[in-house]
């Protein structure tokens, strides 16, 4: 089986859901969103869009502090036995168009996690002009990485993760009271991988050196994604101007 579920977590983000849910929902077999009870605009998007919706108010269980992995926890433990490949993707974050037919290509049977690296496109003006114009993206520089959680592509049946889960009791993603702490421990699941910061005067793909104890389980797939709005400002929560 080869089907995909996309999950986002969001809080907060419908004018960029509006967005992103248009632009990727048909790479997937299924999408559901994860919001909290206050958020009606988020839960009546989803209705639009015909999407899945799961409400719950885990997100603030730890000292009111936007927990993701909570959320992620919340859903992943209670469709354990229907999920195939997983992609975990924030909502300010479109795909390429092909994306689903790239997906189809990765071997089922590798154990790998998967990730790409993104332009930041930081207005809705910027993202119209580049809508309609894809190659203006080449005037941007591409984003460092794989294992960031704006994209974490996995087999839920792989044996790291059914490892975690009998170790865990369900605990799937690391329940950090931040965004970024929870993504690095979650992908060090798989392996380490050290980056070394880019140079100003370096090519940026000269950004990363794989160290000697990095296992050979994390992909780079060979595309982008393109990440709308400014990066590093809702760490905890919602703070940028909307969108659009």
């Amino acid at each position: 089986m080869n089907k995909i579920t996309s999950i986002i977590a969001a809080v907060n983000y419908d004018d960029l859901l509006d967005i992103t849910l248009t632009e990727n929902k048909h790479n997937f077999d299924e999408t559901i969103i994860i919001t909290d009870t206050k958020d009606i605009k988020t839960q009546q998007l989803t209705k639009k869009h015909n999407v899945k919706c799961f409400v719950t108010d885990i997100f603030y269980i730890n000292n009111n502090k936007f927990n993701r992995g909570m959320a992620y926890n919340a859903v992943l433990s209670q469709l354990k036995d229907e999920l195939d490949w997983v992609l975990l993707m924030d909502a300010d974050v479109v795909l390429e168009k092909d994306f689903k037919n790239l997906f189809f290509n990765l071997n089922p049977d590798k154990e790998y996690f998967y990730g790409c690296r993104r332009y930041d496109v930081q207005t809705y003006e910027e993202w119209i002009k580049i809508k309609e114009n894809p190659e203006l993206l080449k005037k941007y520089l591409l984003y460092r990485g794989i294992g960031y959680g704006y994209f974490q592509l996995f087999n839920f049946n792989s044996s790291v993760i059914k490892n975690f889960i009998n170790n865990n009791n369900y605990i799937i993603y690391p329940p950090y009271p931040t965004v970024a702490e929870g993504d690095w421990k979650f992908r060090n699941y798989w392996g380490d991988y050290i980056y070394e910061p880019c140079p100003p005067d370096q090519p940026l793909d000269h950004y990363a050196k794989e160290t000697d104890h990095a296992t050979k389980l994390l992909r780079e797939l060979p595309f982008y994604a393109i990440h709308l709005g400014v990066t590093g400002i809702n760490e905890y929560s919602r703070k940028t101007q909307r969108f659009c």
